[in-house]
């Protein structure tokens, strides 16, 4: 471990506060590590005791963008509070538009 002496004496009032709260910053996140990594040992013990590794109890299947809004795409033409990302299943009100002879492409919102 290094560590770089520097002599407190010269520092100014501020900059004494700027490193006080450098330090509690480093400590908390070294204090927050390590809490983190016994609360993984015990999930990790307690799951081998039920003959399970702990990745197979979790959900690795949602996405991380799961839950993440995205703009609109298109717009009903009858009502313009109704929008669709276009991502998903297609809503009745877009379905029906386009049974109705309305194009996709004659809902899409196009940016300013």
């Amino acid at each position: 471990m290094t560590t770089k002496q520097t002599d407190l004496s010269t520092l100014t009032p501020a900059e004494l506060r700027i490193l006080r709260r450098k330090v509690d910053q480093a400590l908390a996140g070294k204090t927050d590590l390590a809490r983190k990594r016994k609360a993984l040992a015990a999930a990790q013990a307690a799951a081998e005791a039920w003959g399970f590794h702990l990745a197979d109890l979790m959900d690795l299947s949602r996405s991380p963008l799961a839950g993440v809004r995205i703009p609109p795409k298109f717009r009903d033409p009858a009502s313009r509070t109704n929008v669709w990302s276009g991502r998903g299943r297609p809503p009745q009100w877009f379905v029906a538009a386009v049974e109705t002879g309305i194009t996709p492409e004659a809902m899409r919102i196009r940016p300013d």
